[in-house]
């Protein structure tokens, strides 16, 4: 019985001190045991995934509140082992305070009695470690998969380090066995109970190592003192794991030496052969040697003995980003045209309009290119937000920047740069919003290009080419974007995809600068109740049909027309009226992107048919 109490005091301390730096109700995660004990069939031994010391995880059938079903993780903490109970209340104290898509998610948990369970959402790929255990799954791992499971597993262990408000997560427990892999193979890191919380200022902390594994950080081994570098050390381990598809604790022989481990034999043969040898051939003979050199450039510095010279985990996204950009962009060249270096002759540009020999830009030149966001129609940033009524949460929506076009209609658009010649078309281009991404098109004039033995041709000038740049929007709301470097477009290009590929960088820096600059001003725009959310009957996924009630405040302060509703608004819904574009990255907040396809007004409300950017639970 004292040790019953003893854990209905923790989960009561875990429980006031997420509401009072989150806002976050632990109580509303609570699952009945029940519910899950029929979920697993009574813990079946064929829901059985397996047995890890303190806890067994079982796969569990739930139903959601829509009476969909869905499949579970379930980790149930054994109470007569000596980590179970505090294993748990570590678990729980650090999976409920962070949320990113990257990040395995949290649905909820259970403590009755002597169960203690935390429920995660089920990764149907198992984990990269299962891949490269199974050589079939490893050979179905192509060069671009594997770099977007690195870069989904950086960017979350970013947000450990850099993305919460109050604190910082040093995860200690990196390896390819942690990063689990859903339908689409995107990462999802778990196994965050062994993870240490620190503030912000506290730049490290004395901590016996837990585990001495192929992962660990030798010096935060030697020390006892751990930072966030020991997990950059542990990722550049299984970024090796990716380059050579091998397990980092399985000795290898390579010719007539002598078996060693993966890290060892890096360190061996980095400077030797620049790793050639241990390479895996899948993707050795397949891939832009470009791609390849910064990938094992970024995780060598992981894996440095000097601490100063390891890169922070924003460069390492940078750095993957680039690998993976070079190798699609450079792919697509391969598998169309020419495979002739193209060189831009400036004359040409100049004579055709293209180029000022005065205009400002990268390189000292204009851009023969024109980007144009459009968001709808309003005024700037509207937000709506309701009050809680049964299991209607709080929400809002934002729309963007005012702009005032010809004919005097109020309108909402980010330029994201624009760049005036006269290849431009001037039509308007459009935007679309389609599964958590921003696709901005535009149509730039096909420039005028010189190879050997050709002249440029007039007849050039009419011709158009259709690019796509995507970015998400959680690049766009990144504060530390300006700290990427921004390379000076280049002279000479591979291909179009080369060229256009140089201006993403600079645009996303341009959209992020428009965004977080008019959501600063948004606590003064108009807001609505929410008097009813639902799925839309319409058929297709992720639609919901959103009643509001009258506008309130519906003048924003450079408007003079009352805000309405109109197809293509950018919205942002949200669990409670944002102040600031801070308040959207707080603890425990969600929110998602939709954009408004129609509305119909009548007496007492108006209801908006949204498409959100991910699924929407209530």
């Amino acid at each position: 019985m004292k040790l019953m109490s003893s854990s209905a005091l923790l989960l009561e301390d875990l429980r006031m001190k997420l509401m009072s730096s989150s806002g976050l109700r632990l109580e509303d995660l609570r699952i009945p045991f029940e519910e899950i004990r029929l979920a697993t069939k009574d813990f079946s031994k064929e829901n059985l995934i397996g047995v890890y010391g303190p806890y067994i995880v079982y796969k569990g059938q739930f139903t959601n509140k829509h009476l969909q079903y869905y499949t579970a993780a379930v980790k149930r903490f054994t109470f007569r082992h000596h980590e179970g109970q505090e294993g748990f209340f570590k678990e729980l104290n650090v999976i409920s305070r962070i949320h990113h898509e990257n990040i395995i998610s949290f649905i909820g948990y259970c403590q009755e009695d002597i169960e203690m369970i935390i429920v995660y959402k089920y990764a149907i790929n198992g984990t990269l470690g299962d891949h490269l255990r199974n050589p079939n799954k490893l050979l179905s791992l192509t060069w671009p998969q594997r770099l977007k499971i690195c870069l989904g597993a950086a960017k979350a262990i970013n947000y450990l380090h850099f993305g919460l408000e109050d604190c910082v997560v040093i995860h200690r427990n990196i390896k390819s066995d942690a990063i689990f892999l859903d339908e689409n193979l995107e990462a999802k890191i778990s196994s965050v109970r062994y993870s240490k919380v620190t503030d912000r200022n506290q730049q490290h902390i004395y901590e016996s190592v837990f585990s001495h594994n192929n992962y660990i950080d030798p010096i935060y081994q030697e020390s006892g003192i751990v930072k966030k570098e020991a997990d950059v050390y542990s990722f550049g381990v299984v970024m090796f794991e990716l380059l050579t598809g091998t397990l980092a604790y399985k000795a290898m022989k390579i010719g007539d030496g002598e078996p060693l481990l993966l890290i060892n034999l890096v360190r061996r043969y980095y400077h030797v052969d620049g790793l050639d040898t241990l390479i895996d051939r899948q993707i050795r003979d397949q891939t832009d040697r470009r791609s390849l050199d910064i990938f094992k450039e970024t995780a060598h510095r992981c894996i440095s003995y000097n601490l100063n010279d390891r890169p922070s985990m924003d460069r390492i996204v940078k750095r993957i980003t680039e690998a993976l950009d070079i190798h699609v962009a450079l792919t697509k060249c391969h598998s169309s045209s020419s495979e002739l270096q193209v060189k831009i002759d400036k004359t040409a540009l100049i004579e055709h309009g293209i180029m000022s020999p005065t205009a400002m830009g990268w390189g000292g030149w204009q851009l023969p290119v024109a980007l144009f966001v459009n968001l709808g129609s309003g005024d700037p940033w509207l937000t709506r937000h309701t009050e809680r009524r049964g299991s209607i949460p709080w929400m809002s929506a934002n729309a963007g920047v005012f702009r005032q076009n010809a004919t005097g209609r109020r309108e909402l658009h980010t330029v994201a740069h624009v760049f005036a010649s006269r290849a431009i078309t001037n039509s308007p281009n459009h935007h679309e919003k389609r599964d958590g991404m921003a696709q901005a098109r535009y149509r730039a004039s096909r420039f005028p290009v010189k190879m050997e033995g050709e002249s440029v041709g007039e007849e050039q000038n009419n011709e158009f080419t259709k690019m796509v740049f995507s970015w998400s929007i959680d690049d766009i709301f990144n504060e530390d974007l300006y700290k990427y470097e921004v390379e000076n477009i280049p002279l000479a290009f591979v291909c179009e995809e080369h060229y256009f590929g140089s201006f993403v960088y600079p645009l996303l820096e341009e959209t992020h600068a428009e965004l977080a600059s008019s959501m600063e001003i948004m606590y003064r725009a108009p807001f609505a109740e929410i008097l009813s959310f639902n799925e839309s009957k319409c058929g297709e996924n992720m639609v919901y049909d959103v009643s509001v009630g009258p506008w309130k405040n519906p003048f924003s302060e450079r408007g003079k027309y009352a805000y309405q509703t109109l197809p293509g608004d950018l919205l942002v819904l949200v669990d409670g009226k944002p102040e600031s574009i801070s308040d959207l990255r707080r603890v425990g907040r969600t929110w998602a992107l939709s954009s408004v396809k129609s509305n119909e007004v009548d007496s007492t409300s108006i209801t908006i048919k949204v498409k959100a950017s991910k699924p929407i639970e209530f």
